[in-house]
């Protein structure tokens, strides 16, 4: 993955591809009377500032959920993260307050008779125009999966598609018809060199196989990540489930600096429910413990399932600081789509 970096281009501050050059950036999707300042661009916006629960205890979802939490009011930072076992509510909460708001990029989570009642019962103020922009969204672990299973969809049909093709084409060079074979069989076997050649060369079966078929070939991981930067942008809302889901610690971090550049310059607001320490130690985020009683804003060292990776790495230091077999840099930094899957 590449390094971003920050640019002002007509009107609008950009994300800009340090290796590509391709810039991600977005009108705004709201209104405002007075024109924007590049001043005003640049920084943290909080659009969602409160939201209030019904605490009325019954014995139906989501009212058995919420109710032990002992929690009436959440206060927004550009960043807020819920934590807590599985079970805790964290998803739920997510989902009560994304329908409240008005998201419209969402999908179904849990939900029955008595959940659209409950979530009418509920309430929120918004800093900004008493909305929250038109393109925020409700991302669920779920959506991502789903999206790693049509990618999936997606090689099996061209695979197929392209096999039938490269009968068709004659391939002139036998190195080139012996690796689009392989390819075809086994693609996470074929080198990254092997791949841009096929991606060059003048042979038309192997030319059709590598444009429509090698970017397929990502991992699980790679597609998660994707799908989080295609759809991440200025300006917005985001409530994410666990969007730690299918990423590897390299990768997660690589997100976690995305969601912290984006909501520290790019006015864009993040409601997260997730177990990582990569997600929860985000700077200046905001957690709600959900484990306590009642629920209480923690810092994200003083939660207790961070303990258990404290006492991990703690019991074996030495292995880390005596080892004559620390990873080189760039080891570290390398993602191996084969084992990430």
């Amino acid at each position: 993955m590449h390094n971003k970096h920050l640019e002002y281009i007509n009107g609008q501050w950009c994300v800009v591809n340090d290796a590509t050059g391709e810039e991600r950036g977005r009108k705004r999707s709201f209104k405002k009377e007075e024109p924007i300042e590049p001043e005003e661009q640049f920084g943290s916006r909080i659009y969602l500032e409160s939201f209030v629960l019904n605490t009325e205890e019954r014995a139906v979802y989501p009212y058995k959920i919420i109710y032990p939490l002992g929690l009436r009011q959440i206060d927004f930072a550009p960043i807020t993260i819920f934590y807590g076992s599985n079970g805790s509510g964290k998803s739920t909460l997510l989902n009560i307050i994304a329908d409240n708001v008005g998201v419209k990029k969402k999908t179904t989570g849990n939900t029955n008779a008595y959940f659209k009642s409950y979530v009418k019962t509920c309430s929120f103020q918004s800093a900004y125009l008493q909305s929250i922009p038109d393109d925020s969204a409700y991302i669920r672990s779920e959506d991502i999966m789903d999206g790693i299973m049509k990618c999936r969809r997606r090689y099996a049909s061209a695979k197929g598609v392209a096999r039938k093709e490269s009968e068709k084409i004659p391939v002139y060079s036998g190195k080139e018809q012996k690796m689009v074979d392989n390819l075809l069989e086994n693609p996470d076997e074929l080198s990254q060199s092997d791949r841009f050649y096929l991606s060059r060369c003048s042979d038309a079966g192997a030319a059709f196989y590598a444009d429509n078929i090698a970017d397929l070939f990502e991992s699980n991981g790679e597609v998660a990540l994707k799908r989080m930067q295609e759809v991440i942008m200025p300006d917005c809302m985001y409530f994410l489930d666990e969007p730690e889901v299918s990423l590897s610690p390299v990768f997660q971090q690589e997100l976690a600096n995305m969601i912290e550049l984006y909501a520290q310059n790019l006015r864009t607001q993040f409601v997260i429910a997730t177990h990582s320490p990569f997600f929860l130690s985000l700077k200046d985020a905001r957690i709600y413990d959900l484990d306590s009683r009642p629920t209480t804003i923690r810092k994200w060292y003083q939660l207790p399932n961070m303990y258990a990776y404290f006492s991990l790495f703690e019991t074996n230091r030495d292995h880390f600081i005596n080892s004559d077999e620390q990873p080189e840099e760039d080891d570290k930094n390398h993602q191996n789509p084969e084992q990430e899957q």
